[in-house]
């Protein structure tokens, strides 16, 4: 009895890892392979009023959580919005806004953190087309709560059935890490119009 158990738990855990490799291997951040990759599937857990469809991945840089690294703070994003809503500037800064302050408050409660959500800004600083640049001031609440500005440049592709939105987020401004987002960006930008 207890061999089938442990065999129907194990097969449950091989089914599970599987499951995950095919996930990653069918989305739309392939790149960069050594960086953390996750998805979170729409309404997300810490902004319920974030009202699209579709889901989100990541991939956080190795250092994302180590202070004074060259790529604290650094990641990738991308949304894919079913139905192809309207997404531009005001509804782009409305999302930023309640992505960022429900993230730091979530992580913030669950750390017991007290915080000033009022000190969470979303700044637009370019425009152009498809493309936008934002200033964003943020609590790096994942760390020791800090006030840290974030440089965001994000992408929005139209496709047939959904948006596609490309975010290239970080705390570091140097050129090195910038030039690195950009390659990574060109080759996640010729998949995304295969």
């Amino acid at each position: 009895m207890k061999n089938r158990i442990l065999n129907t738990l194990l097969f449950c855990f091989i089914g599970l890892i599987g499951f995950s490799q095919t996930k990653t291997e069918n989305s739309f951040l392939q790149i960069p392979k050594n960086w953390t990759y996750e998805k979170i599937e729409f309404p997300l857990g810490f902004a319920t009023d974030i009202t699209y469809d579709g889901f989100e991945e990541l991939r956080f840089s190795p250092e994302m959580f180590k202070l004074n690294k060259e790529h604290y703070f650094t990641y990738i994003f991308a949304l894919v919005l079913e139905g192809n809503p309207v997404f531009e500037e005001k509804e782009l800064t409305d999302f930023l806004e309640k992505y960022y302050k429900g993230l730091a408050d979530a992580v913030a409660r669950g750390k017991e953190q007290k915080i000033d959500l009022n000190e969470i800004k979303i700044r637009l600083i370019n425009k152009e087309g498809g493309s936008f640049v934002y200033e964003i001031d943020f609590l790096d609440t994942f760390t020791n709560g800090q006030k840290i500005q974030l440089k965001m440049e994000i992408e929005v592709y139209t496709k047939k059935k959904e948006k596609v939105v490309l975010a290239l987020v970080s705390a570091n401004e140097s050129e090195k890490v910038w030039k690195e987002l950009y390659g990574y960006k060109k080759e996640i930008e010729a998949n995304l119009h295969r």
